[in-house]
């Protein structure tokens, strides 16, 4: 690789890492061990948030990777430069035939198998596009494709690999929410060499079933959209009760789907009013802006309170300081005419332009009137971890508002809200009854 565009990728891979760090509250990583990888591989990954998704994978890896990609991004000469230069090797869906100009896709796809044969990695997202959807779409051939034939240059001695990895995301839109990243085992194609030799054809559709059965299985996979939000409703009520570490709650979480999928197709009716109750719980509480944390302990602390009022100027130093490009970007995500899944992906890229830029002015404005140039450098090194507290102080002051909305709501609104402590403590008792089946199991193995 030209040295340039090698010190380019590893200084954006760094910046990357850094700005997850910041939009991400918690960044959990399953199976990190075996990210420790040399084979030369293609890394496939479920594709729920656009942009986000490659970038999540690849920035966890230690290689340089490139990326098989969606041939419409290249349809200016500008971008066309930059995504060919930049580590991206186009491939079209039959849908772009008749808007994009002719590209032979059997050479893009040679192209990343000589990349592959010489020892390199790339990224694919096999379902081809990006749905906000907890679901494993059908998948295209084409990376089970590019392995066979990258192997079946090199005699299937070269070692490549598939490796599958989970996204999953605590919210599709909004900043500072938590991101699990599961990493698969890796499937090594020259196992397939004798399904290769006998049906090509046969031999691709068999890989892509497999990686299709791994995505799924590192990701929470329920659908329809409304059985999945009643899902995500028993998820948080799980997560408020556990002290556990993220990857444990996750693990929770994906056994209890299973017992969830189970209850649906051996016993519909308790499963749908476990829905209905689901459901129910959660329009009123969202329609309160309640969260479920706050049904559980309701009570509010008099030290909260005092803490919030102490700690208040420092809110104000961090919303002063951040406030302005903080809503630049909340103004652009929300009202550019992009599709949901696109939304953190534009708050993340216009943040990497309009933050600096508002960062070098304040910073200049202070460095005017400051006579000493270690306070304009003291005032430029706080101003992220100033706008960290302003959102922690934030979400601390909901929940105090919470909990004296909560109050208040019992004077006027006492029966809904038992009701809906009983739907809770449903919700509970299933949980409670999927953590006993797991335990059970796990112990007959």
């Amino acid at each position: 690789m030209n040295p340039f565009l090698k010190v380019f990728y590893l200084f954006t891979k760094v910046c990357v890492r850094a700005s997850f760090r910041i939009f991400f509250k918690k960044t959990t990583i399953i199976g990190e061990e075996r990210l420790d990888f040399s084979a030369p591989s293609i890394l496939v990954a479920n594709h729920p948030q656009t942009a986000f998704d490659p970038i999540s994978v690849v920035v966890r890896t230690p290689h340089i990777v490139f990326f098989l990609a969606n041939y419409s991004i290249f349809n200016t000469p500008f971008r066309n430069w930059f995504f060919r230069t930049f580590y991206c090797i186009p491939i079209k869906r039959k849908k772009e035939d008749a808007k994009m100009g002719y590209l032979d896709n059997e050479k893009s796809l040679s192209i990343a198998a000589d990349h592959l044969s010489g020892g390199g990695c790339l990224f694919v997202a096999p379902e081809g596009r990006s749905l906000h959807k907890r679901r494993i779409n059908p998948l295209k051939t084409g990376a089970a494709r590019i392995a066979l034939d990258a192997e079946n240059d090199n005699d299937f001695k070269l070692g490549l690999t598939i490796f599958p990895f989970g996204n999953n995301y605590e919210s599709a839109t909004r900043f500072r929410k938590n991101f699990v990243l599961n990493v698969g085992h890796p499937i090594r194609i020259a196992d397939f060499k004798s399904d290769f030799e006998k049906d090509e054809k046969a031999a691709a559709n068999k890989i892509t079933d497999l990686i299709a059965e791994q995505l799924s299985e590192l990701i929470i996979d329920i659908q329809p959209a409304i059985d999945d939000r009643a899902f995500r409703q028993i998820e948080e009520v799980l997560t408020t009760e556990s002290n556990q570490s993220e990857e444990a709650i996750f693990k929770k979480r994906k056994a209890l789907s299973l017992s969830f999928l189970n209850l649906k197709e051996n016993n519909k009716s308790t499963f749908e009013k476990l829905k209905s109750q689901a459901l129910e719980y959660n329009k009123y509480r969202r329609g309160w802006h309640i969260s479920d944390s706050t049904f559980k302990n309701p009570n509010l602390s008099f030290f909260r309170v005092i803490y919030l009022i102490f700690t208040f100027p420092l809110f104000i130093w961090g919303a002063v300081n951040n406030l302005i490009p903080f809503l630049i970007v909340w103004y652009l995500a929300n009202n550019l005419k992009f599709p949901v899944v696109y939304k953190n992906t534009v708050k993340i890229l216009s943040g990497y332009v309009i933050v600096p830029i508002f960062y070098f002015l304040q910073t200049w404005l202070v460095s005017y009137f400051t006579p000493s140039s270690w306070m304009t450098w003291v005032y430029f090194l706080t101003l992220i971890p100033a706008g960290l507290i302003a959102w922690w102080w934030k979400e601390a002051f909901e929940i105090v508002r919470e909990k004296c909305r909560l109050s208040s709501l019992r004077s006027k609104r006492n029966e809904e809200i038992q009701n809906l402590k009983s739907y809770r403590k449903e919700l509970l008792n299933f949980i409670e009854r999927g953590d006993t089946l797991t335990r059970r199991s796990d112990s007959e193995v």
